[in-house]
């Protein structure tokens, strides 16, 4: 179990201190590299003489240069109409008088049942034969 629980220690180190993404800004001159503990960046100085080098050990909180996962406006785009105008959502109704929905079709009826033929009569039952006595 020992040795179990220091490879695992092992490996959850070498997965904090490896660098997993270079980055470098053509402009500047700038060039960065992240690991999940640490990101350090060199930047050229102005004056050519050394560059500036910063190591900073990250922490698990809010990232400064994370985007917002949502915003405080609300915009909503549909599929676009059949005159190819898209559909806007004004914050300002509400969300029953935003939705346009358009008329049902109405349902076909329902085609007659095809009339069925009538059952043919039974025969009639054939009549006594008269037998003539003649002979």
């Amino acid at each position: 179990m020992k040795k179990f629980l220091k490879v695992l220690g092992a490996a959850a180190l070498i997965a904090g201190f490896t660098p997993y993404q270079v980055e470098k800004n053509e402009e500047t001159g700038e060039r960065t590299v992240k690991a999940l503990l640490w990101k350090a960046s060199k930047k050229p100085s102005p004056s050519g003489d050394k560059d500036d080098i910063t190591i900073k050990f990250l922490s698990f909180g809010k990232d400064e240069e994370e985007a917002p996962l949502f915003s405080d406006e609300l915009t909503v785009e549909y599929s676009p109409r059949q005159d190819g105008e898209a559909v806007k959502v004004d914050d300002s109704v509400s969300m029953e008088e935003n939705i346009e929905m358009p008329e049902p079709p109405e349902a076909p009826e329902p085609p007659e049942a095809p009339e069925v033929p009538e059952a043919p009569e039974a025969p009639e039952p054939p009549e006594a034969l008269e037998v003539s006595e003649e002979a």
